[in-house]
């Protein structure tokens, strides 16, 4: 569940019944990284991290690679991590899932042991599903996509693998929830999705991260085959009997991927009255029932869940036009800036593959006018710079209010926010220029002291992502100041080196330490050496 409490003259977010907070300090309990960038309004902040500081993490003889564990499988998933204690665990355990549909329980302090547990979804019969579609955009293996999620209080990790029966003629495809047990693994129960007249288990691609919101698994699709469009189900958790959805595309024609929910594997958001928040690529608009190269807040409160604001560009013809779609970035749900004073007290940052950044009143989206955008600002980009990241966000000790914002083939932009307007201003840019395709930052800090914005660098730069062979780079900047780099682990590249990097990887950060998957079969990580050690 979500509620909110106030801190600091803004609203935070409580996820689970455990604060987030997002004003001048951090308090309560660490409850650990159970989602995809942190928590329902993807912020990708933990502002409980007390270990790694600005000084730390700058000394190259104490800061770096500490180890990896290995892993069967690509992993696009981000890392999970949940703090000992939870639900009665006696470790602190970090959680990866791959294409391969293995499900992998480490020991979060002991990086390169054998896993506490390790499940594989795959039943008999089956196979995790090859890439055998026109976009072969996940490969070559096709299993656990999304980032999955994960219940403290009941202890479960929910999660969707996709499998195939090749021994079918033709192949019998399918995409299953699983709740595993965290402590376990045991798979508590599970259910295949079937199929139906809008869901095609074949052809609908499940990139974006999963979404727990009062009771309810949100599961969003992409279509990788033509005919396909945008789907979005709501799941009862406690049976995994469907009780909502949305179609974003109902006639989709014979293109594929029309108005599809992909997001670069960004999670659904959510706000504390249960609307739920996303984006859809290229498709048709009208504002009625076809919503291609839009940002949606829709209330799932019912069996089909309604359109309660929406945001689309004035250019949205050309987008669509010329696969410059909006869907290509996530979303993020900023802290109520205040309850009476200011300008916009909710709102939304998201972009797209125009390289914009757009400011959104969530009270007043501002829905179409084919002259102008009727948003609150839109930070002009370039398709040159197409966003296939999400932003995120922190308040330092001053309590200015920073944006950050990494796209395509340029560097990782700060912006401050002006609670009164609601306007981003332009600050510093980070010294590393990033290509394709530019990353999510995630920020780590001891609430408003000590921020430090964290980026993956993906240096294999082609759309397809089969055969990585090239390394990537962890960064790590003064969250403060993002021209002022503080790590990469090139600095000592045989000490630091990082396995290939996946496409649109989120580095997760908890207890001192940061976990980063990648394409070659490990889960990476950086942390405090016990004693200086050399750099080579």
């Amino acid at each position: 569940m979500s509620l909110a409490v106030r801190s600091a003259g803004k609203l935070s977010y409580c996820v689970f019944l455990i604060c987030i907070m997002t004003g001048q300090q951090a308090w309560a309990q660490f409850p650990g990284v159970l989602t995809v960038h942190n928590d329902n309004a993807r912020t990708g902040q933990n502002l409980y991290e007390t270990f790694l500081t600005p000084a730390r993490v700058s000394n190259k003889a104490r800061f770096g690679k500490i180890g990896s564990y290995p892993v069967q499988g690509q992993v696009y998933a981000q890392p999970l991590y949940v703090p000992m204690g939870t639900h009665g665990l006696t470790k602190n355990l970090v959680y990866v899932a791959t294409e391969q549909d293995m499900v992998y329980a480490f020991d979060a302090d002991n990086p390169g042991s054998a896993p506490v547990w390790s499940d594989n979804l795959v039943p008999p019969n089956r196979s995790w599903k090859s890439c055998d579609v026109e976009n072969c955009t996940v490969c070559p293996d096709v299993g656990i996509t999304g980032t999955p999620v994960i219940d403290p209080v009941s202890g479960t990790l929910y999660v969707v693998a996709r499998t195939g029966n090749y021994n079918n003629n033709p192949p019998t495809f399918y995409q299953t929830i699983h709740e595993l047990d965290i402590a376990t693994g045991t798979d508590k129960f599970h259910a295949d999705i079937p199929a139906d007249a809008n869901f095609s288990p074949a052809k609908e691609g499940q990139r974006v991260g999963l979404l727990l919101n009062n009771g309810t698994l949100y599961v969003a699709w992409w279509s990788e085959g033509a005919g396909g469009h945008g789907v979005l189900k709501g799941f009862n958790v406690t049976n995994l009997q469907q009780t909502a959805e949305f179609i974003t595309m109902p006639n989709p024609g014979t293109l594929p991927g029309q108005a599809g929910i992909w997001m670069s594997g960004a999670g659904l958001a959510a706000d504390v009255s249960g609307f739920v928040y996303l984006e859809t690529a290229d498709g048709v608009f009208d504002g009625l029932s076809n919503w291609g190269d839009t940002v949606l807040k829709l209330d799932c409160s019912t069996a089909t869940c309604t359109v309660a604001d929406f945001f689309t560009p004035h250019t949205q013809n050309i987008l669509y036009d010329d696969d410059i779609d909006v869907g290509s970035s996530g979303l993020m749900l900023l802290p109520q800036q205040c309850t009476s004073g200011c300008a916009h007290p909710n709102m939304v940052i998201g972009g797209g593959k125009d390289g914009n950044v757009y400011v959104i009143d969530r009270d007043n989206f501002g829905g179409y006018n084919q002259n102008t955008n009727q948003n609150i600002q839109t930070v002009k980009g370039k398709t040159l710079n197409a966003l296939y990241a999400s932003p995120a966000y922190w308040t330092d000790s001053s309590g200015a209010e920073h944006v950050y914002e990494g796209g395509c083939n340029t560097s990782l932009k700060m912006y401050n926010l002006n609670s009164s307007t609601g306007l981003l201003t332009a600050s510093t840019s980070s010294p590393t220029g990033y290509a394709f395709p530019g990353p999510t930052p995630s920020v780590s800090a001891n609430g408003a002291v000590s921020g430090i914005v964290w980026a993956i660098e993906r240096t294999d730069t082609s759309a397809n992502s089969c055969s990585p062979t090239m390394n990537g780079v962890l960064h790590a900047y003064d969250a403060t100041n993002v021209s002022k780099e503080l790590y990469n682990s090139t600095l000592c590249p045989t000490r630091d080196a990082m396995a290939p990097a996946t496409k649109f990887s989120v580095p997760t950060i908890a207890n001192g330490k940061v976990y980063v998957a990648t394409s070659g079969g490990e889960l990476d990580v950086y942390g405090a050496f016990s004693s200086s050690q050399s750099c080579q």
